[in-house]
């Protein structure tokens, strides 16, 4: 495929600059040519008009748009991009990093050519080019070979205790899902490790500086509570030293956090971990000097052999070792499962021989930070990452996992956040198979995209997935087949008004209880949801006894009391929506149904009797419905859209 060469500049006159991409042709995929980058140490960008199908395989980057401040001036330099300013400076450092990640040999993945990055292949000061790039978002992540994710951002590396607010935004979702393979590339200053079974190593992409896990392996680390267990070196290794002082700087941390587990939950409050706990999350663990120490341009030519021999060495060490003691090599270190299933970590070390007992370093393990109530990408976040990834890879054809799919992606989007409302729809809308032109759309109207992509999903044969998603939410006013939509920010975590006062959405909702609604139909222009199903009419009763088991829906306030009327000729009615269910993270999905139908209940318009709004829902037994009929009913509202429909 033919490829036009858009810019070259080395990597020497980069530093301090603004780089202009202002000359770039506009509409056409744009990709960094890794060789030329590692070897001539020269930044390539090199465009093609489709994307790039003939042994041209590419590489994606996710990242946090502002990612952490670097705690020293990269040594290869930092720049910025003309038209991204906010989003803050490119250290050359991780882009090489990147690159090096991409190159990497891996098990049924080749070396990748390209590397596709936004801040780089979209022309950023372009309106036109930024919306034709967001339409093409999707295809060019399912396109890729793999995506690697800097939880950090593209200033320096993140270590994995230190706090990220890569999962609370609104495109990784898509970045996380759509590639056929995800890798996380961090801060990683130990030698390299075996691993015992059933529990994912830790690839060391440039000893003793960076690391890479698939995000399925971080995933479930956050899930199950794994620990990193190395054996350290002996005394006059080179690295004894610095991994002697990693791993005081570790056991400090974890003693931090152990006292403050101990502390009154009234001391702790909603906010997980005191300012000073967070704050030594946030801090470097390790200060001493990078032993791939890297001070000039002029290195870069010799380092890919460099590196290439230090990670020798330590293979080298392992093997003599391993020759003199004739032990299995599952004892160099391992991930050790902490889970119910798992033994505990001490018996695996009472089964280490006895020369390595003493040399054992225990690191807790978080995705992405360590935090009091969960991880810093919090366990809520990392379920609804399984649930997508699982729904996505697993079962991605049947039936029953493109409706996981659906509902973990609107559950998703309503826990992440972007400066832009409406970049929370087209960050999802590729994975319903859905594009919208974002020229189309004020970029805070969020409900007016939302009510365009449900609404094209529909047609294509979806479910109403988002009927289920939060319940525990109050209903969208102008659309309350909807949750309400939180306000979003730029710095992440989105938030809800309600009568205790503005609250993080995360702290309001469970997502472990998923709603699967079969329901389908059809969406009206002003964001009426029109379905049949099992439906009965209502009276409200303040009292909650007197009432049979099979005439009333019990609630906290009173009863919802069954009536034999016709249909319509009450206020209130309830309509089946779903079945509620668990489903638990292993190696194999385990579903269990709770309280199996869920209810909605609806109020008709008083403007408009064949109009109907969500006040509430209940759940109650397939049994308890047996005998209802089924009706057609159209719910939204019950407020009308304005001019733009963003919902405050």
């Amino acid at each position: 495929m033919p490829q036009y060469c858009e810019l070259k500049k080395p990597l020497s006159e980069l530093d301090g600059i603004t780089l202009d991409l202002s000359n770039v042709v506009t509409k056409r995929f744009r990709f960094i040519v890794i060789d030329s980058l590692l070897n001539d140490q020269v930044l390539e960008i090199t465009s093609f008009s489709a994307l790039p199908t003939d042994g041209n395989r590419f590489a994606t980057i996710s990242y946090p748009w502002q990612g952490l401040d670097p705690l020293e001036s990269p040594s290869l330099g930092q720049f910025l991009v003309k038209g991204a300013e906010g989003g803050g400076s490119i250290s050359v450092n991780v882009l090489r990093t990147c690159c090096r990640a991409a190159r990497q040999p891996r098990h049924r993945i080749s070396p990748c050519d390209l590397l596709w990055i936004d801040r780089l292949c979209i022309k950023q000061q372009d309106e036109e080019d930024k919306h034709w790039q967001i339409r093409q978002m999707f295809d060019i992540y399912k396109s890729c070979a793999m995506c690697l994710v800097l939880p950090g951002g593209l200033r320096r590396l993140i270590k994995l205790t230190e706090r990220s607010t890569w999962a609370q935004r609104a495109w990784t979702l898509q970045e996380a899902v759509a590639p056929p393979v995800v890798f996380v590339v961090f801060e990683w200053k130990f030698p390299k490790s075996v691993f015992a079974a059933m529990c994912e190593p830790v690839e060391v992409l440039e000893p003793f500086h960076s690391g890479t896990l698939s995000l399925k392996g971080l995933i479930m680390a956050a899930r199950t509570n794994l620990k990193m267990v190395f054996v350290l070196p002996h005394p006059e290794d080179p690295v004894y030293n610095a991994i002697q002082e990693e791993r005081e700087r570790i056991y400090e941390l974890e003693s931090k956090l152990e006292a403050e587990r101990g502390r009154s939950k009234s001391d702790l409050g909603d906010q997980g971990c005191s300012p000073e706990i967070d704050a030594v999350s946030q801090r470097s663990l390790t200060d001493e000097a990078e032993l791939d120490s890297e001070s000039s341009l002029s290195e870069i030519d010799n380092e890919s052999q460099e590196w290439s021999t230090a990670d020798s060495e330590v293979e080298s060490r392992g093997a003599s070792s391993d020759a003199s003691s004739d032990e299995p090599d599952e004892y160099e270190g391992y991930m050790h499962d902490q889970s119910d299933n798992c033994s505990d970590v001490s018996t695996r070390h009472e089964s280490a021989p006895p020369s390595l007992k003493k040399d054992i370093l225990e690191s807790r393990v978080s995705l992405f930070g360590i935090n009091l109530k969960a991880q810093t990408i919090t366990q809520k976040q990392a379920y609804l990452l399984w649930l997508t990834e699982d729904a996505s890879r697993e079962v991605r054809e049947e039936d029953f996992g493109q409706l996981q799919l659906q509902v973990a992606l609107w559950k998703g989007a309503w826990i992440r956040s972007s400066s832009r409302p409406v970049d929370m729809v087209f960050s999802i809308m590729g994975m319903f198979g859905v594009s919208l032109d974002p020229s189309k759309f004020h970029k805070n109207d969020r409900a007016g995209a939302t009510l365009a992509l449900a609404s094209a999903a529909l047609k294509r044969g979806k479910s109403a997935a988002w009927m289920g998603a939060y319940l525990e939410l109050d209903p969208c006013p102008i659309m309350s087949s909807f949750p309400l939509m939180p306000s979003t920010s730029e710095i992440g975590g989105c938030t809800i008004q309600t009568a205790s006062g503005l609250m993080n959405v995360e702290d309001l909702v469970d997502v472990e209880n998923v709603v699967f609604t079969g329901a389908s139909g059809t969406l009206d222009s002003q964001g009426y949801l029109h379905f049949k199903n099992k439906a009965c009419p209502l009276d409200w009763s303040g009292e909650s006894s007197g009432w049979s088991d099979k005439d009333h829906i019990p609630v906290p306030s009173g009863a919802w009391v069954l009536r034999q009327s016709k249909k319509f000729e009450t206020r209130y009615h309830a309509i089946r929506i779903g079945g509620q269910t668990s489903l638990v993270p292993g190696p194999e999905t385990k579903l269990g149904f709770i309280d199996p139908v869920v209810l909605y209940i609806v109020e008709r318009h008083s403007r408009n009797p064949d109009r109907w709004h969500r006040i509430s829902h209940a759940r109650v037994t397939e049994k308890f419905i047996a005998d209802w009929e089924e009706y057609e009913l159209a719910i939204g509202g019950p407020n009308e859209f304005g001019p733009l429909s963003i919902v405050q």
